[in-house]
């Protein structure tokens, strides 16, 4: 699995909050409250999200849906797992 930046996590976690498909002006709600950007920053990283496999656009008439193709749980195992095998070369008991 590849990794993310910490703006690339905040926008898959308001990815991850919504109901699937997600459209933009619903992560761009979210992200308002805690993490506010401007509209061309959210779609880079949307792009960057898509580049890496994390999520899927979905192109509507003009609009964008975007559907998670990594579920939070499975990330933050995957993430666990490599913070492990770094910080301790895989080896829990030291």
């Amino acid at each position: 699995m590849k990794n993310i930046s910490e703006s690339e996590l905040e926008v898959m976690q308001a990815i991850w909050s919504c109901q699937s498909p997600v459209k933009r002006s619903e992560i761009d709600e979210i992200l308002q409250k805690t993490h506010p950007m401007a509209q061309t920053t959210l779609l880079t990283l949307l792009t960057r999200l898509s580049d890496k496999g994390f999520i899927e656009i979905i192109k509507v008439n003009r609009n964008s849906n975007y559907i998670p193709l990594i579920n939070e749980e499975e990330y933050i195992k995957e993430q666990s797992k490599s913070f492990i095998r770094k910080l301790c070369k895989g080896n829990i008991s030291m």
